[in-house]
């Protein structure tokens, strides 16, 4: 047991020297960064939780005060809750798409040529494809436009998917508004009829 919690306490240091070097390297990848510290911070409880009695006669052998190793742990649980809140902090930055339905409707589906001759090193493909034009983008979905070095736009199609499931969830919405309108209007007429 001893050389597991041994093994778990190393591991569990080493994990969160990790994650501190990783925080400064990559600062804005914050999952990653909270699953190494929460993976760090649960192999040292083991240590520190673990084998409670073996715990204290480790204690006594290392002549360290009993009050010590509860302040250990009181530290793990506050470290642990502190960063557990920190990330849901973190992810309360999320949020739910607003208005995605009129969002979508203002956007028109394309079809056109690409300008090869104009452009031969984008290697466009030839005939005919559909999509959208950057600039009416633009106007409803800003954050989906960039603009390369040369000025010319480019839209990130991927990012168009949550927009379009979260309008298909709207409008899904109003259809079944209108079913329940619609099946109180037939009780109703139903009822004139008797």
């Amino acid at each position: 047991m001893i050389r597991i919690r041994t093994v778990a306490s190393v591991a569990g240091l080493v994990i969160g020297l990790v994650a501190i070097v990783f925080a400064f390297i990559h600062p804005t990848d914050f999952i990653v960064l909270a699953v190494m510290l929460n993976l760090a911070f649960l192999l040292l409880g083991f240590y520190f939780f673990s084998g409670s009695e073996l715990f204290r006669k480790e204690l006594s052998e290392q002549a360290i005060p009993r009050s010590h190793a509860l302040l250990v742990r009181l530290f793990f649980v506050f470290t642990v809750v502190l960063f557990n809140l920190l990330i849901r902090n973190e992810l309360s930055r999320v949020q739910i798409l607003s208005d995605p339905l009129r969002k979508v409707l203002s956007l028109q589906g394309k079809s056109y040529e690409w300008q090869r001759d104009q452009f031969p090193v984008e290697n466009f493909p030839e005939g005919r494809v559909t999509g959208v034009i950057a600039q009416e983008i633009e106007k409803v979905l800003p954050e989906l436009v960039g603009t390369r070095k040369d000025g010319y736009k480019g839209v990130a199609y991927q990012e168009i998917v949550p927009v379009l499931i979260e309008a298909v969830k709207e409008q899904q919405k109003i259809i079944d508004n209108q079913k329940k309108e619609i099946g109180e209007i037939k009780v109703m007429l139903q009822g004139m009829k008797k």
